[in-house]
């Protein structure tokens, strides 16, 4: 069975939902039902289509049969890339940004660090905390600068960025 996309997910009117087409087919070289089956069949292939309507919340509604999908052209499927890591050049130059970096220069970090890492930075009473986040490889650094310009980055334990624990933020950056 080969199961192909037709349509790109979209999110609609901001709801979650996602609206979904693909279209299966299969083949088989047939089936002899001797005893105790029985009906026999010869080779044959089918093709459906279904459109989808999925949210959030897992309820996936109802299914419509999409009509004409023979001729619809297929849309490519690529692999999930590798979840972005920290590397010492990313730290290097988190270090160097926060020396002289505010919220308001925030996207020269992102600029010169690997793509895919989240930045956050808050400015609390002349005070510049920072984070650079590997989400999918829980990869965390945070950053502090004191109002005398004394920078410090560091790595939090593994275990108090894990899901449902403090999470790597400016705000889990205290001086």
């Amino acid at each position: 069975m080969t199961i192909q996309v037709l349509s790109a997910p979209e999110a609609r009117d901001d709801d979650g939902i996602v609206h979904l087409e693909l279209r299966a087919k299969a083949s088989t070289s047939g089936f002899n039902g001797g005893p105790p089956f029985s009906k026999s069949w010869g080779p044959g292939s089918a093709v459906v289509c279904r459109a989808i309507d999925l949210d959030p919340w897992g309820d996936g509604g109802s299914s419509q049969r999409v009509d004409d999908c023979e001729s619809r052209p297929v849309l490519p499927v690529f692999a999930p890339t590798s979840p972005p890591s920290i590397s010492d050049t990313d730290r290097d130059r988190f270090i160097e940004w926060l020396k002289t970096g505010t919220p308001s220069t925030r996207d020269e970090l992102v600029s010169v660090t690997t793509p895919g890492l989240l930045v956050e930075v808050e400015e609390i009473e002349g005070e510049v905390f920072a984070s650079l986040f590997g989400a999918e490889a829980l990869d965390c650094r945070l950053g502090h600068r004191d109002a005398d310009g004394q920078v410090n980055v560091w790595s939090p334990p593994r275990v108090t960025i894990q899901p449902g624990e403090a999470g790597c933020s400016p705000a889990t950056a205290p001086p």
